[in-house]
């Protein structure tokens, strides 16, 4: 296999310690991409219930400012018509680490397609989209939120275990 460069990557919520990169790097051991186990549901379907639920409950503005109005249904029932996938892993895509092989490539790509056609958020894509590329993935089991290497930037305080 031709030598793929490695990318690190993190969203606007957190900020890089000084042991990221490597962190990361360590983590990725070799895989197309390493990624965070989401910490408390465990497929797609938990998370689009997860996620219904909350923009149906009065009150609730978190969810409701990311998924009111988006085609959240729609990608849903996108993915649960696939009868060939095992919906049984989501992911934290918080942060992660990555090498520019063929199927990441393609993995963005389609994760791409489905913000532009159904919402700006991957979450129910991301899992979904490694796997159908058949991204070799290194699950991370830390939690994000505990992890040693970022630093969460909407509180400026890094999250121990």
């Amino acid at each position: 296999m031709p030598r793929a460069d490695v990318y690190v990557w993190c969203d606007a919520s957190c900020a890089p310690t000084p042991i990221m990169v490597a962190w990361f790097i360590e983590r990725l051991k070799g895989h197309d991409i390493a990624v965070f186990r989401h910490p408390e549901r465990q497929s797609i379907r938990e998370e689009y219930e997860f996620m219904t639920t909350g923009l149906a409950r009065l009150g609730e503005t978190y969810l409701n400012a990311r998924y009111r109005g988006e085609w959240l249904r729609e990608q849903y029932e996108y993915i649960a018509a696939d009868r060939l996938y095992l919906d049984n892993r989501l992911y934290a895509s918080t942060a992660f680490a990555y090498r520019a092989t063929s199927p990441v490539v393609a993995a963005f790509q389609a994760i791409w397609s489905a913000k532009a056609r159904w919402l700006l958020h991957d979450q129910l894509m991301f899992p979904y989209a490694l796997s159908k590329a058949g991204c070799w993935v290194n699950v991370i089991d830390a939690n994000y939120l505990k992890c040693e290497a970022l630093t969460f930037a909407r509180t400026g305080i890094r999250r121990s275990a």
